[in-house]
């Protein structure tokens, strides 16, 4: 891929971020947003974020809004700790907004279970299309439009790899691409991650989860010189496809059955199922979606105390 700055000067003022911060580090014992953690030099997720928008902004003279995608758990604290950055949002456009809910069900009963008590201990973040209200889903798009914005590069606030690549986003504009999808190559330890196929009956290239494969052929999933590259979780999407793929008459996308517990910090609560989607399944669904194959360091999510530990002796992205 070759891009000039040129190009990158052209592609980055159309292009806004979205940052997925609905998290909690329940993984890591934590009961508050994982994206406020200190990762290194008294720094969090949330600061290095900043500071590298703010690098672009600075570097290619773009206003390159950003905005948060919040659940109601983490919207407090993440924009309190965003009040040191007053100059961060862009005008016209909201710095965050809240993904929508929708009931956990208790397994093996039809309907929502008698849930736990507390704030969220009843509802889990909608499918990821459609996670935005539609207000919001409806102002959101309509004013990127107003601003010029064309692509949305959305990803994790847990990978500070996935950094808004200008000569990506001059490539994406430049072909005029609905929707691309990042892609690394598997590893062994990638064995049992979700990786891209190819459907025989119509050649479209596919997100498969381990949920989704048939009993008995755990194998050939986890064969990783037959299925060579993994999902890094980011996207770059015109905005009239996110439009598209969030509305109710939207493409349907693969359902993954996720077994959990309503309160997820206590292993003996009532076990509930999740219905899930990963965003990245989208790629069957829009015509002209492509992968494209990325360097490994844009792909370093924050799953463990470990993978703090790494990041933190690790050289950060620009």
């Amino acid at each position: 891929m070759r891009s000039t700055t040129t190009g990158c000067r052209r592609a980055l003022p159309h292009v806004a971020i979205v940052k997925l911060n609905g998290g909690l580090g329940t993984t890591m014992g934590l009961d508050g947003p994982k994206s406020v953690l200190l990762v290194r030099d008294g720094l969090s997720f949330l600061d290095i974020i900043v500071r590298q928008v703010r690098s672009l902004r600075a570097r290619y003279a773009v206003s390159l809004p950003l905005a948060f995608m919040n659940s109601f758990r983490t919207r407090g604290d993440t924009l309190r700790a965003l009040a040191a950055y007053p100059d961060l949002s862009v005008e016209g456009l909201s710095l965050d907004f809240v993904q929508g809910a929708v009931p956990k069900v208790a397994s093996g009963h039809p309907g929502a279970g008698r849930l736990a008590d507390g704030p969220g201990a009843r509802v889990v973040p909608a499918r990821p299309w459609r996670r935005v209200r539609l207000p919001r889903r409806q102002a959101l798009c309509s004013n990127c439009g107003t601003q010029g914005v064309r692509y949305v590069f959305i990803s994790n606030a847990d990978n500070l790899g996935a950094t808004c690549d200008p000569a990506i986003a001059s490539w994406v504009i430049e072909h005029d691409l609905p929707l691309v999808v990042e892609a690394c190559r598997r590893t062994a330890n990638d064995r049992k991650g979700g990786h891209f196929a190819r459907r025989v009956e119509d050649g479209r290239l596919i997100l498969r989860e381990l949920a989704m494969v048939a009993p008995g052929e755990e194998g050939a999933f986890g064969d990783i010189a037959r299925h060579r590259f993994f999902n890094a979780n980011s996207l770059w999407v015109r905005v009239d496809v996110v439009a598209e793929l969030a509305s109710a008459s939207g493409p349907a996308l693969p359902v993954i059955v996720n077994r959990k517990t309503v309160d997820p910090t206590d292993p003996t609560s009532t076990p509930v199922l999740q219905l899930e989607s990963a965003m990245g399944a989208a790629i069957e669904s829009v015509d002209g979606a492509q992968a494209l194959l990325v360097a490994r360091d844009r792909f370093e999510p924050v799953k463990t105390t470990a993978d703090l530990l790494l990041l933190a002796v690790r050289p950060l992205p620009p």
